[in-house]
C-alpha cells in the first residue's frame, strides 16, 4: 500500500474519531433535553425544527440527499433512546 493512501486513511480516522465524540455529545445533549421536555409534558417531536435543521445545511457542498438522510436517520435514532 502506498504511502499516500495510508496517510489519507489516518487523516479519515482522525475526522471518524472526531465525528463519533461530537455524536456522543450531540446523544446526550438530546437525552437531557427529552428528559426536561418529559418533566414539563412537552411534545418530544419537533417536525418544524427538524426542517429547520436540515434547510441549515442544504446549503453545504454534500449532496441534500445524503443530508437529508443523515439527519432522518440522526432523529430516527435519538427519538428511540
Amino acid at each position: 500500500m502506498t504511502s499516500f493512501i495510508l496517510n489519507k486513511r489516518r487523516e479519515i480516522d482522525k475526522i471518524d474519531s472526531k465525528l463519533i465524540k461530537l455524536l456522543e455529545k450531540r446523544f446526550k445533549i438530546v437525552s437531557q433535553m427529552k428528559f426536561w421536555k418529559n418533566k414539563k409534558r412537552i411534545k418530544i417531536e419537533d417536525k418544524s425544527r427538524e426542517r429547520q435543521i436540515k434547510n441549515n445545511y442544504m446549503k453545504s457542498n454534500l449532496p441534500k440527499s445524503f443530508v437529508n438522510g443523515f439527519f432522518d436517520l440522526l432523529f430516527k435514532e435519538v427519538k428511540k433512546s
